[in-house]
C-alpha cells in the first residue's frame, strides 16, 4: 500500500478507523426556550430524519454477517520450524439467501485456511470462497450448508449516489456485530492506489477494524458499496493503533455486482485490455519522452490543464501495436466520453468484454489527433507474457 497525498491508507480487515458524522443543526431552527415545565419536543424534520435512520438500520442489520477466518503463518529460526494459527474478522453481507452467497472484500478471505460466518440471529456456520478478484479487492462465498431464515440485501445503483447524500456503514468493527454508523458521501471516484481496479466512493460514515466487507447502504436500504478501506495519519502508518481521520472507502456496488456476476459465471474474471501501460502527467515521464519538461510536454500536445491518459508502454503482439500506438500518446476518449486520468481508462478496458470493439481519441506530441478503432483482447493473467514491442 503507498501513501497518498501524505496520508497513509489502509484496508479494513481489522486495520481500519474512520471518524465521521454529520452536523444536524441546520434542522434544530431557533433555540427553544428553557421552561422545565414545558417538555421539549425536537422538531418534527429532525425527528423524521431520526426515525428513517433507525428504519434503514433495522432493514439492513439482518443482511449483514460477522466473518472470523483461520490461517497459518510460517516462522521459522535456527533451532525450530513452526506453523502458528492466526484469525481475523471482517463484514459481509448476504446477497441470496436461497444459496447462502455473501459478498466481501477479497483481503478479508485471501489465504483463509477456513471461514466462519456468524448471521445476526447468532448463528455460526462454515462457508467457502466461490471467488475472489485481488484487482478489486472483492470476493465472493457460500455457506457449505445454508440454513433457513437467511436475509438478502437489496441492492442499489451507486451510479445515482450524489455528494452530500446521506449513508450508513453497517459491520463488525473490533468485532462488535451490526454496529450501524452515519455519514455522508464526501466524493465520489476516488483514487487510492491500492488495487489495479478502483474507482472509490468516500465517506465520513465512521468504521473501524473489522468493517471490511460489510455494506454502505443508501436511506433507501439498498447496498451502493462495500467498505474496503481507510486513511490513517501518517504519525499511525507503523502503529498498532491508527488514529481516525474521518476518511473512508467503499468499493461501488456495480463495480462490486460486475465482478460478482463473473465469480460466479465463471470461477473469475475475464477483464479487456488493448496492450498498453499507463501513466498521468508527471516530470519524470516528459524528460523520459525526451522533453525539457511537463510544460514543453503539454506545449507540444496542445493541452491547457492534465487530462486524459498517457501511453507510457506498448506491448507487443496485443490491439494497442497494431494500431501503431507509441509511448506519448495520450488517450483523451473512450468510445467518446472524456477521460480524466489513467486509474479511469484501466477501469473502462478492463470492464469491456474481450473482443468487443472501442474507440479511442489519441492525442499525440505535434498537436496531431486521431481515432482509433480496437477490437478489445483478454488481460493475461501472468504479466511475465507481456513483452514491449520494438517499434
Amino acid at each position: 500500500m503507498k501513501p497518498t497525498t501524505g496520508w497513509t491508507i489502509v484496508l479494513l480487515l481489522f486495520m481500519a478507523g474512520i471518524g465521521g458524522g454529520i452536523a444536524v443543526s441546520g434542522l434544530m431552527g431557533p433555540a427553544p426556550a428553557t421552561n422545565p415545565s414545558q417538555p421539549f419536543r425536537p422538531p418534527e424534520a429532525l425527528l423524521n430524519l431520526q426515525d428513517s435512520l433507525a428504519a434503514v438500520a433495522e432493514v439492513s442489520k439482518p443482511s449483514v454477517v460477522h466473518i472470523t477466518t483461520k490461517y497459518e503463518t510460517f516462522r521459522s529460526s535456527p533451532r525450530f520450524y513452526e506453523i502458528p494459527e492466526q484469525t481475523g474478522i471482517g463484514s459481509g453481507v448476504i446477497v441470496s439467501a436461497k444459496d447462502g452467497t455473501i459478498l466481501t472484500n477479497h483481503h478479508v478471505v485471501k489465504d483463509a485456511r477456513e471461514i466462519f460466518v456468524m448471521l445476526h440471529d447468532g448463528r455460526v456456520h462454515r462457508a467457502g470462497v466461490v471467488g475472489s478478484d485481488p484487482e478489486s479487492d472483492v470476493a465472493v462465498i457460500r455457506l457449505a450448508s445454508p440454513p433457513s431464515g437467511l436475509v438478502e440485501a437489496r441492492m442499489g445503483d451507486s451510479d445515482k449516489l450524489r455528494v452530500g447524500d446521506f449513508v450508513l456503514a453497517v459491520g463488525s468493527p473490533f468485532g462488535l456485530h451490526h454496529t450501524v454508523t452515519f455519514g455522508i458521501v464526501s466524493a465520489k471516484g476516488r483514487k487510492a492506489r491500492l488495487v489495479t481496479y478502483e474507482d472509490y466512493i468516500q465517506t465520513t460514515a465512521d468504521i473501524h477494524p473489522g468493517n471490511s466487507g460489510g455494506p454502505l447502504v443508501n436511506l433507501f436500504g439498498q447496498v451502493v458499496g462495500i467498505n474496503a478501506a481507510m486513511v490513517v495519519d501518517p504519525a499511525d502508518s507503523t502503529a498498532k493503533e491508527k488514529r481516525s481521520t474521518g476518511i473512508s472507502f467503499a468499493i461501488p456496488i456495480n463495480l462490486v455486482k460486475w465482478v460478482m456476476q463473473q465469480i460466479i459465471r465463471d470461477g473469475g474474471v475475464r477483464r479487456g485490455f488493448v496492450g498498453i501501460g499507463v501513466g498521468d502527467f508527471q516530470e519524470a515521464t516528459a524528460r523520459d519522452l525526451g522533453f525539457q519538461s511537463m510544460a514543453h510536454l503539454m506545449q507540444e500536445l496542445g493541452l491547457a490543464e492534465p487530462r486524459g491518459a498517457m501511453i507510457t508502454q506498448v506491448y507487443a503482439g496485443y490491439p494497442a501495436e497494431k494500431a501503431n500506438l507509441v509511448i506519448g500518446d495520450v488517450v483523451t476518449h473512450f468510445n467518446g466520453e472524456a477521460i480524466k486520468d489513467s486509474a479511469e481508462l484501466i477501469l473502462r478496458v478492463g470492464q469491456t468484454r474481450p473482443g468487443e470493439t472501442v474507440k479511442l481519441r489519441i492525442l499525440r506530441a505535434g498537436r496531431t489527433e486521431q481515432e482509433v478503432v480496437l477490437a478489445v483482447a483478454e488481460k493475461p493473467l501472468d504479466r511475465a507474457y507481456l513483452k514491449p514491442s520494438r517499434r
